[in-house]
């Protein structure tokens, strides 16, 4: 047990050393292909182009592993084919995103990563009648939560990087109801997010 005792401090010492000299940032900002996926309902949606930008310290583990989070404003939605005057046409939702993620390099210019997203509501706008204006009552969750897989380019310090990403849980507050007003339970509204974005890496 002494000998445990001793041996953390000096372990957490060498990781705290070496965490700061292969301690980077990177900035990044690109398209999110965004769309939301209706389980238990019948509402057919399209995607919609939207954007973020994103900061992302990051820990190189060696020179394989990587572990970071990522911090981004990020603007998901969809889009919606109607001619009637009073039918909401499409929806941004704004988030603040925290990415944490695990990267490993396959080969020197090419990574893989995977993660979570936690996504805190910001506000919501929607097109009616081809005007896009908020609402006073928000229909999504204050907290967005999703699982993310994707892949990262790099040269020298850019890289363009692209992931999947998708709520694991309801995003919406929305308790549905069919053509009777009668409540529909399990029904799932999901963010469904592909992003692509280009980068530099400030180490």
């Amino acid at each position: 047990m002494k000998k445990l005792l001793v041996f953390l401090p000096a372990l957490l010492l060498f990781f705290a050393q070496s965490g700061v000299a292969q301690f980077s940032v990177g900035v990044s900002a690109g398209t999110n292909l965004s769309n939301s996926i209706y389980k238990g309902f019948n509402y057919d949606t399209e995607g919609s182009v939207n954007y973020f930008a994103e900061v992302r310290p990051t820990y190189s583990l060696g020179k394989k592993w990587a572990i970071s989070t990522g911090l981004q404003y990020s603007v998901k939605g969809y889009q919606y084919q109607s001619s009637l005057p009073q039918v909401v046409t499409g929806a941004q939702y704004h988030y603040l995103d925290i990415l944490p993620t695990v990267e490993f390099r396959l080969v020197k210019w090419l990574s893989i990563f995977g993660g979570m997203n936690t996504g805190i509501r910001l506000k919501e706008r929607y097109r009616v009648a081809n005007k896009w204006g908020t609402t006073p009552m928000n229909s999504m969750n204050p907290v967005d939560r999703g699982a993310l897989a994707g892949l990262k380019v790099s040269y020298k310090n850019f890289f363009v990087s692209a992931h999947y990403n998708r709520s694991v849980i309801s995003a919406s507050e929305i308790e549905f109801t069919n053509e009777n007003g009668v409540n529909l339970p399990g029904v799932k509204q999901l963010n469904q997010n592909v992003q692509v974005g280009v980068g530099y890496v400030f180490r």
